[in-house]
């Protein structure tokens, strides 16, 4: 049975493997998937979940949590993110009961995706999700929180940027969006250490003069003092709360 469910689950994987390999939105491509379950998988060890049912299910809904967004050439900045997570919980569960690979690791899986929407997720998760279970869902959002601004997007970034006026003033806006709100806030500390190092070479790439004068020419030097003090605070914000672990780890 275990077997099963293992070829299952990684059959599933390498479905949405396929699927967003054709996706219209680069930002959330099969690389994007990968990156979140590399993350996901990294910040489940630091906490010390070891159960493999609960590793394949964190796994497995990374790799689908954006499957929706190929349904559209075109996704929209403004509706996607409110609605991508649920649909992408529904398609799991179908391709995975149409095929004949439904079993608990899918619908836990299914369920933190759907837990995970904008919105109506914290009324998914405490349906949904056990108290126990929240924590695997704090892992998946923290993962694909950390891979908001890994540099593995930046050159992609700054190709749309300059292929398309939209992602132009999307990239302006999200930026923005990302420095301002809590949006960047993740709740594990492991996760903490890995956006730390994640937004470090973010800094690293802007501060390029080639990047820098690339960003300076297109949204102005006050836009790049903002996200700059902006992205200093949330680093100093971060650093202290790992200062505050590493003190009480110690003790």
């Amino acid at each position: 049975m275990t077997f099963t469910r293992i070829q299952n689950v990684r059959a599933l994987i390498s479905q949405a493997e396929t699927i967003l390999m054709g996706s219209h939105d680069p930002l959330h491509d099969h690389r994007h998937a990968e990156r979140v379950a590399d993350y996901a998988v990294a910040i489940a060890t630091e906490l010390n979940i070891t159960k493999a049912s609960h590793i394949d299910a964190l796994r497995l809904s990374a790799w689908w949590h954006d499957i929706s967004r190929v349904m559209t050439e075109k996704p929209s900045f403004l509706l996607m993110p409110f609605i991508d997570d649920t649909l992408s919980a529904v398609i799991l569960a179908w391709t995975a009961l149409k095929s004949g690979k439904w079993n608990r690791t899918v619908w836990l899986a299914s369920r933190l995706i759907l837990a995970k929407s904008v919105g109506t997720g914290k009324l998914f998760a405490r349906m949904f999700l056990t108290k126990r279970m929240r924590l695997l869902l704090d892992i998946l959002q923290d993962a694909d929180t950390v891979d908001t601004l890994a540099s593995e997007r930046t050159r992609i970034i700054r190709e749309l940027v300059e292929s398309s006026r939209a992602y132009h003033y999307a990239y302006r806006v999200m930026v923005w969006w990302f420095v301002s709100t809590a949006f960047l806030e993740v709740k594990t500390n492991a996760a903490k250490a890995q956006l730390m190092i994640v937004l470090q070479e973010f800094m690293v790439w802007v501060h390029q003069e080639k990047i820098m004068k690339w960003h300076t020419d297109r949204y102005g030097q006050e836009w790049i003092d903002y996200v700059h003090a902006r992205l200093l605070f949330i680093m100093t914000q971060l650093e202290r709360d790992l200062a505050f672990v590493r003190i009480h780890t110690v003790s």
